[in-house]
């Protein structure tokens, strides 16, 4: 095995940025046999296929396709994974399903572009944010019941380094004022524009304008700005409340 856990521990401490802690987290799960990963964070609420940050070496093309056929309807390891659950092989999941022909038709497409295998659990994360992972092979014999606590607890690891840097890549270089916040979050909470002026007493464009000025500071746009305030904690809100238009 190329990449031990405690020179996985010591490198994913010691990396950079976000994107490296991606990397090394990758080089180990190689060395289990696994290549493909996608590590998503989403909203209560929120159609996982449309994750509001997410990174990931899964292909674009699958993405894309996952996205246009609604596969989170038949996809039981995200929806296991959404309700929090501990870490579990797709292997044992899928045993304990009779699967419709949506269900064999995803699995089997997910099977030819390389993802027979895999892993999938929740992870601890930031109030109103929901974390998930996956991990695959490619090959179809490996077992990924032995390495079922290793992946979560280098995964768990890495959740923790990734938010730590994301808190930094993610900063606004400017923070909301006041009413910027109480606009962000009316809409978070999925008021209109005309409902968010009526509730402040100001003109719609009014709200546009603060909105917009949100945009540009968190760098972000729609509900992605809202999970970037959520997380850094520049507006707070019950997550049952949270809803999308």
């Amino acid at each position: 095995m190329g990449l031990s856990f405690a020179e996985f521990v010591e490198r994913i401490q010691q990396s950079e940025d976000s994107a490296s802690a991606f990397d090394i987290w990758l080089a180990g799960l190689n060395d289990l046999g696994l290549n493909h990963a996608i590590l998503g964070y989403v909203l209560p609420g929120r159609d996982p296929t449309r994750d509001q940050y997410f990174a990931t070496n899964y292909k674009t093309e699958w993405l894309n396709h996952y996205e246009e056929q609604g596969y989170a309807q038949a996809d039981l390891t995200l929806q296991q994974a959404g309700h929090g659950s501990g870490p579990f092989s797709w292997e044992r999941l899928l045993e304990r399903h009779e699967l419709s022909p949506f269900q064999r038709r995803f699995y089997g497409e997910a099977a030819d572009l390389g993802l027979k295998q895999g892993i999938s659990s929740a992870l601890v994360s930031a109030p109103g944010i929901s974390a998930v992972y996956s991990v695959a092979s490619d090959e179809p014999d490996v077992d990924c019941e032995r390495v079922l606590a290793e992946v979560h607890a280098r995964t768990a690891l890495l959740h923790k380094v990734f938010m730590d840097h994301l808190a930094v890549e993610m900063a606004p270089a400017q923070p909301l004022t006041p009413r910027e916040q109480e606009v962000l979050t009316q809409w978070a909470r999925g008021k209109t524009a005309w409902e968010i002026s009526q509730l402040l007493s100001v003109s719609q464009e009014t709200v546009k304008f603060h909105l917009k000025n949100c945009y540009a500071k968190l760098g972000a746009y729609g509900r992605i700005a809202i999970v970037k305030a959520l997380y850094l904690g520049l507006i707070t809100i019950d997550p049952e409340d949270i809803q999308f238009l």
